[in-house]
């Protein structure tokens, strides 16, 4: 395992826009940007993956793919760190393309759509540098932080690490789920540096104010008996490391929903009164209309955890920039795009990185 001390921090941030393909749309593009036109566009979906559900739990089914990770411990400028794992091209140019990639709640950069990915990248000569937020990796943390939706900094110096390592190269982002909301407010409300090209999102909840992992029965009962246990182990650890925060800790480590959990640890660590505070302020259609980087971002209307409810304060906003192309088709699931072939998405991700860094 490397280790590196980051000592400088970057900023940067996102955005997001809407295309509609089983009921496609596609929105303008300025000309300094590139056509992000047809891409994501042609998916069929099989009708035994129509469901929304069905298709999320294929998403998250054990993959075979293994990508050739080297992982790498990043200080981060608050006294902790996180683990990256790099997936670089058999060539291992200095200048090659990179992608940054971040995963959703519960997740790790071992989640079989981020190797899928790494590997598919591989092939072409580009970088993927898988970040794993705080505890995602399994390690105990430093400090009682763990991450939010809006909870930039572990990106921030990522990117700053990868700018000054590799000077020559290009950066793109690419988040899943919650991992893309933290990406849209870091590309929206941090400056990017020049070599950041563009931002993918992939079944992002634009809004967290509506809380379907709570407030939807089927959902509630389906999906969030897979999210809770991650988040009670990492609050059991918190709660012996970090005496004075052991009352919330194990209030936390027993919470029966996100929003008991929010308002025990989330709330307590980032300084909100309220869980509503909390989710109103980190929605990311907030800030969509600060993204200045050019980007996509792929929806679901069947998505059972980025509903079109969650979405629909962000359509006048990401209609309304011109960075931003949005692709909502009418299956799915929650990053399901379940296919025929069998990499549909993944085959999409490649050509559009490629679009950013000007490959095609």
């Amino acid at each position: 395992m490397v280790s590196t001390d980051l000592t400088d921090r970057n900023m940067m941030s996102l955005e997001e826009k809407h295309d509609s393909k089983q009921t496609n749309e596609t929105f303008h593009s300025p000309a300094s940007i590139p056509d992000l036109s047809g891409l994501f566009t042609d998916y069929h979906c099989p009708w035994r993956y129509m469901n929304g559900y069905v298709a999320t739990m294929a998403a998250f089914k054990p993959s075979n793919v293994r990508a050739p990770y080297v992982r790498e411990e990043l200080t981060t400028t608050d006294g902790d760190f996180i683990d990256l794992d790099i997936c670089s091209p058999e060539n291992d140019a200095d200048d090659a393309p990179i992608v940054v990639v971040l995963h959703g709640l519960g997740s790790s950069s071992y989640a079989a759509y981020i190797q899928k990915l790494a590997v598919a990248l591989r092939q072409e000569g580009i970088r993927t540098v898988a970040m794993n937020l705080r505890s995602s990796s399994r390690r105990p943390n430093k400090t009682p932080v763990l991450y939010n939706g809006m909870f930039t900094l572990d990106v921030e110096c990522t990117v700053a690490l990868l700018t000054e390592r590799y000077p020559c190269s290009k950066i793109a982002l690419a988040g899943y789920s919650l991992g893309g909301a933290i990406l849209t407010h870091y590309t929206a409300t941090c400056a990017p540096p020049p070599a950041v090209c563009g931002l993918y999102t992939c079944c992002s909840p634009m809004s967290l104010r509506e809380n379907v992992l709570d407030d939807h029965w089927l959902t509630s009962r389906l999906i969030k008996p897979a999210i809770m246990p991650f988040l009670h182990k990492v609050m059991k650890e918190k709660a012996e490391r970090f005496p004075k925060m052991r009352e919330h800790a194990l209030a936390a480590a027993i919470a029966t929903d996100i929003t008991e959990f929010d308002r025990n640890w989330t709330c307590k660590v980032f300084e909100y009164d309220t869980p509503e505070a909390y989710y109103e302020d980190a929605s990311a259609d907030n800030v969509i209309q600060d993204i200045a980087v050019p980007t996509l971002m792929l929806f679901a209307k069947n998505d059972p955890l980025a509903t079109p409810s969650m979405q629909e304060r962000a359509w006048g906003k990401i209609n309304a920039n011109e960075y931003v192309t949005a692709v909502v088709q009418k299956r799915g699931g929650h990053q399901g795009f379940v296919s025929k072939e069998g990499d549909w998405l993944e085959v999409n991700e490649v050509k559009l990185m490629k679009r950013f860094f000007g490959m095609e």
